[in-house]
């Protein structure tokens, strides 16, 4: 299995420990340049997009994940709750969105 993409680097703990714990490969990546220069020869699997932190970093880099001729797939954007209203118009850069923290 091919690793997921995880921004921000580093990882968000609570997002690395669940991951370590349900045994998926990932790789925290820091910037749209690291994700294309970081990319396994058969690709992601998938990215994990954390924007609580750094929402215009997450952004970016959903935005360049995006905009390829085969848009990158599948991708779920984290966001806090205050972060929704930022959502809107936005939709076509994530496949799926969950609030963080998690638990």
């Amino acid at each position: 299995m091919e690793p997921l993409l995880v921004f921000p680097d580093p990882a968000p703990p609570a997002l690395a420990q669940t991951l370590d714990l349900a045994g998926y490969p990932w790789k925290a990546i820091g910037s749209p340049d690291a994700a294309s220069a970081s990319e396994p020869d058969d690709g992601w699997s998938g990215a994990i997009v954390d924007a609580s932190t750094d929402p215009d970093g997450a952004f970016a880099l959903c935005r360049a994940l995006r905009k390829g001729d085969l848009p990158f797939e599948p991708l779920l954007l984290l966001v806090s709750g205050v972060q929704l209203p930022d959502l809107e118009l936005r939709e076509d850069l994530f496949d799926e969105f969950a609030l963080t923290p998690f638990q």
